[in-house]
């Protein structure tokens, strides 16, 4: 049974999954860091456009999935990766 609970954007997101990407984030920017789902990964994380890739690869190892490259240009905030990563598991 997957879990789910309600984001500020009144999206659903699988718990499950939330709780991946932001070990992923954490892994890649500190245990220590701050990370929100307003969080956007070049201003508040400090990232850079490398981290995307590196963060996206992450991401599908630890979720099995497969994330098309084609959209993840639109990726900038936490709450896009969560967002992205239910679009390509169908629930959004």
């Amino acid at each position: 049974m997957q879990s789910y609970y309600r984001q500020q954007s009144e999206k659903l997101v699988n718990i499950d999954n939330q709780k991946a990407i932001l070990e992923v984030l954490h892994a890649q920017y500190g245990a220590d860091k701050k990370i929100e789902a307003t969080s956007h990964i070049i201003d508040d994380l400090d990232g850079d456009d490398f981290d995307y890739i590196e963060l996206i690869t992450a991401i599908e190892g630890k979720l099995s999935i497969k994330i098309d490259e084609n959209i993840v240009g639109d990726v900038n905030t936490v709450q896009d990766l969560y967002d992205l990563v239910e679009k390509v598991n169908g629930n959004n």
